[in-house]
């Protein structure tokens, strides 16, 4: 529903707001494959190569994420800094991400929508750049604690 609606009213769909592919260990295979055609469907409505929806997953990369990103969704791999559609993180600030990228080498941007008044829309950012690792700022309601838990890691690593 979400990609369809999205390609109605010109826009992209964002799966997977609070969510992953199912199943704790592995994706629901049947589930994916059923966004596979969707999305390939609503790509040839709208014609073109764009992508017609952008998720993250925590489930481990494979021919199925491949898949996906063939049939015009990308897919971004979280907590990892590379994926067929880029790699997501979380990081303590913006010194983190400074720090990350360093440490790294991997090419770390920090969400411009937590940085300024670009919304995902405007942005594009996760679909357009595969090359970029996106970090987000922990923030919302368990931000306090993912960001203490993010700096007793970093000292632990030292």
């Amino acid at each position: 529903m979400a990609m369809v609606w999205a390609a109605s009213t010109n826009r992209l769909a964002r799966l997977h707001v609070s969510g992953d592919f199912g199943g704790p260990d592995a994706p629901d295979m049947v589930y994916v494959e059923a966004i596979e055609r969707t999305a390939s469907f609503v790509r040839a409505l709208r014609g073109g190569q764009e992508p017609v929806a952008w998720t993250y997953t925590h489930h481990a990369d494979g021919s199925w994420v491949r898949a996906l990103v063939e049939a015009g969704v990308a897919v971004r791999l979280s907590e990892r800094l590379t994926g067929p559609a880029g790699g997501a993180v979380v990081v303590r600030d913006r010194a983190h991400a400074r720090s990350m990228r360093k440490s790294t080498g991997a090419r770390i941007a920090v969400c411009p929508a937590q940085l300024s008044n670009a919304t995902c829309a405007s942005c594009r950012l996760c679909w357009e750049r595969p090359d970029l690792t996106i970090a987000f700022i922990a923030h919302g309601f368990q931000g306090r604690r993912l960001r203490q838990a993010l700096e007793n890691r970093m000292t632990l690593d030292k």
